[in-house]
């Protein structure tokens, strides 16, 4: 599976069964995604925890990139206002495995710190070729006031 998380390939491990997923993503208001419970596996939210106990912690780590709208960012970060396009901000997990088929996922307290934020465009300093390729639905560049090819809108 992983080699990374030393979990043997020939071991075999229950997932969550298919009529159970399509069930959640059909209506997840129905279920709490806080403990499922299948035939041979089970998954619960364990405690949260600080920085400083997965600093510490001697173990593989695994980084998924996710791409979400900035609503749902907000919410899951604990965010008071959604982040700008672009910005890549960090979610941590401990994911613990007590028994074969059992899995408790912790989760960071508080929220998710910001790695990188985009930087900002300036529309004056933008020409044609920046977005030439902005024609699906309609052609943006109509409506905005550009600089002519390979000049700045501010040295004009």
């Amino acid at each position: 599976l992983l080699p990374s998380l030393r979990i043997a390939e020939t071991e075999q491990l229950e997932s969550l069964p298919a009529t159970l997923l399509h069930s959640l993503l059909e209506d997840p208001s129905a279920t709490s995604f806080s403990k499922l419970n299948w035939p041979g596996g089970s998954y619960r939210e364990g405690p949260s925890f600080k920085r400083m106990e997965y600093d510490a912690m001697e173990a593989p780590e695994v980084v998924v990139a996710l791409l979400g709208h900035g609503g749902m960012i907000s919410k899951f970060c604990h965010l008071e206002a959604s982040p700008q396009n672009n910005e890549v901000l960090e979610k941590l997990f401990i994911i613990e495995t007590p028994t074969a088929g059992s899995t408790i996922m912790r989760e960071l307290t508080g929220r998710c710190p910001t790695l990188m934020t985009a930087p900002q465009p300036e529309l004056h300093h933008l020409s044609r070729a920046d977005v030439d390729s902005c024609r699906v639905g309609f052609d943006v560049r109509q409506f905005l006031d550009l600089a002519k090819e390979g000049q700045c809108k501010a040295s004009q």
